[in-house]
């Protein structure tokens, strides 16, 4: 492709574009190929299909010299045979997917995408290196540490993996310790909540709350504020990716909820431009605040 060092861009889909066709190129070595038409590279070997799919946002923009434009990333590994997801790795924050800014000036950041690169090396590549050099004592290894969660990404390994390989020995150590990590999300997500932002709830108090009003807020600040213009591009997402989780909620998710959409109300109270929007927030922002000790 032609140097994008120097480019200038006016369309987010041609920034978009461009950026991955650059990270292909770079994997093209490994055996990567691109595949535009479904934005993702793809490996295949005699077992397994190793893809990274690439992902933006509906809400890029580029107005004169000014702009906003997002990349992201996930990477898979699934049965050649059965095409089922075995692997999952994903950059994570606090409230999901982890965004690349791409804008700069009306230039690529190329120090972004870099960044990028050397993630997918580090943490997907050396991951088929090890399949491809020692493959049992990966799969031991999974048994052992079937999921991670850290700060910054998160990976999960499925138990048809032990099945592909021929080491269904090892399932039943694999499952009980999924089944460990399991249950320990919600205190995860409550711990890196408190570290990132210095700041503890009371569970309990947590669990007091009115989930139906919290619910029923959620929606009357969308309805009010026309929220994908008036809070702002970037919290959209976030204010719908909470909204699927509170569909999805079970009671034993109410605190990861519950600290998911203190940290949406952190973030957006500032940039609501509704006054009536965000009187109806500031409240539920205040309630929220009764819950840290």
């Amino acid at each position: 492709m032609e140097n994008i060092n120097d480019k200038i861009y006016s369309k987010p889909s041609e920034m978009y574009s461009d950026t991955c066709l650059f990270i292909s190129e770079q994997l093209n070595e490994y055996g990567f190929k691109y595949l535009k038409s479904q934005s993702l590279v793809k490996k295949i070997d005699k077992n397994l299909v190793y893809t990274i799919n690439f992902g933006s946002s509906h809400y890029n923009y580029i107005e004169k010299n000014e702009g906003h434009v997002q990349f992201n990333f996930a990477c898979f590994i699934s049965s050649k045979e059965t095409k089922k997801k075995l692997f999952y790795l994903s950059q994570r924050t606090l409230m999901g997917l982890y965004e690349y800014e791409l804008f700069h000036n009306c230039k690529i950041d190329l120090k972004s995408i870099q960044t990028a690169i050397e993630f997918i090396k580090e943490h997907f590549l050396s991951i088929i290196f090890m399949i491809e050099k020692d493959i049992n004592a990966l799969l031991e290894e999974i048994a052992k540490k079937p999921a991670v969660s850290f700060d910054n990404y998160n990976y999960r390994y499925e138990k048809e993996i032990f099945e592909v390989f021929k080491r269904i020995d090892l399932i039943d150590k694999f499952n009980k310790n999924i089944e460990i990590f399991n249950s320990k999300s919600a205190e995860r997500n409550y711990n890196d909540f408190k570290k990132h932002l210095q700041i503890e709830f009371n569970k309990n108090k947590i669990l007091e709350l009115d989930f139906l009003k919290l619910e029923n807020s959620l929606s009357k600040i969308y309805l009010l504020a026309d929220i994908k213009e008036k809070i702002g591009k970037n919290y959209y997402d976030i204010w719908e990716n909470l909204y699927k989780k509170l569909e999805k909620m079970k009671q034993k998710d109410q605190i990861e909820w519950a600290i998911d959409y203190y940290i949406f109300l952190t973030n957006c109270k500032d940039y609501l431009k509704d006054e009536e929007g965000k009187t109806e927030l500031l409240n539920i922002y205040s309630e929220m605040l009764e819950c840290l000790n």
